[in-house]
């Protein structure tokens, strides 16, 4: 798994102190986050063409607590209502 990341560029291999994370470059980050959004984007669409009408409720009950606590300007009650979601 180390050579992996490492061939993946995730990890360096530092003599004498072993592997250590590496340094991104805006690119690669942005690269990344853009992956990330394509990946999610295709779960969230499958996840709906495939949700009940229970699934839907318990999702719009989230979307609620997610937006009362941020209008009470309650950060750790919103973590957890994302969290949940």
């Amino acid at each position: 798994m180390i050579r992996y990341l490492e061939a993946e560029g995730l990890i360096e291999s530092l003599p004498k102190k072993g592997p250590i994370v590496a340094r991104l470059t805006w690119v690669i980050a942005e690269q990344i986050n853009n992956i990330r959004l394509l990946l999610e984007q295709e779960a969230a669409f499958s996840c709906a063409q495939r949700a009940g009408e229970a699934d839907k409720a318990r999702l719009r009950q989230q979307m609620q607590e997610i937006a009362q606590a941020s209008r009470e300007h309650n950060d750790i009650r919103r973590v957890e209502a994302s969290r949940a979601f």
